[in-house]
């Protein structure tokens, strides 16, 4: 309620007032640190929440806890090629024809540490232009994409691929975020100031 009051009368100061400037620059980072936190306690709620539903379920959670440990023998069992199209998991062991449930062991699995590196490397490259996009709607689609594949095997679905191509393809079409410069009183975009410094050369 204060840190409301206290945007509320910085709201009222006059818009080209140097007070009203470094109080923005004071107030907005707090705004974006509560927001994120609140933002995160609900997804870890949600997180819990889904974790304790997985195992009261028939135990799904102990299942693909085990899935995913006899999907990291399978690949230690061939690190450098894998062995692989197909499943190599398994309840009781690996190698017993059951999927991993988990797209970085069971593409290790296939492919070898080789593979998975690849696979690694192919999601940095593309989580790059995302990142430097600074746009929080992208950040999230790309997280959320790479959170979800570390519960199911994705890579051989066609819509992953097309998820995954098309989050870096609009951070890179939308181009590096525009950088607000402030000058004197004013607040203007880096671009138009240039535009402005290059017309007073001019004449």
């Amino acid at each position: 309620m204060a840190f409301l009051l206290g945007v509320i009368n910085i709201s009222r100061l006059p818009a080209h007032d140097p007070a009203t400037v470094m109080a923005l620059r004071a107030v907005f980072p707090l705004f974006i640190l509560s927001v994120t936190g609140l933002l995160l306690a609900f997804v870890v709620d949600d997180l819990l929440r889904m974790y304790n539903t997985m195992v009261m379920e028939r135990g799904q959670g102990a299942v693909r806890f085990v899935l995913w440990m006899h999907g990291l023998e399978a690949m230690l069992l061939s690190p450098y090629t894998g062995f692989g199209p197909g499943a190599h998991s398994g309840l009781l062991g690996p190698l017993q024809g059951k999927e991993a449930h988990n797209s970085l062991l069971d593409w290790g699995t296939s492919t070898g540490f080789t593979g998975l590196l690849l696979l690694i490397t192919l999601l940095l490259v593309l989580f790059r232009p995302v990142w430097h996009s600074r746009s929080p709607a992208l950040l999230g689609a790309f997280v959320a994409l790479v959170v979800f594949i570390q519960f199911d095997y994705s890579l051989r679905q066609p819509v992953f691929w097309f998820w995954l191509l098309i989050v870096p393809g609009l951070a890179y079409a939308a181009g590096p975020p525009r950088r607000v410069v402030w000058s004197g009183s004013a607040a203007l975009p880096e671009v138009n100031r240039q535009v402005s410094t290059t017309d007073s050369v001019s004449r």
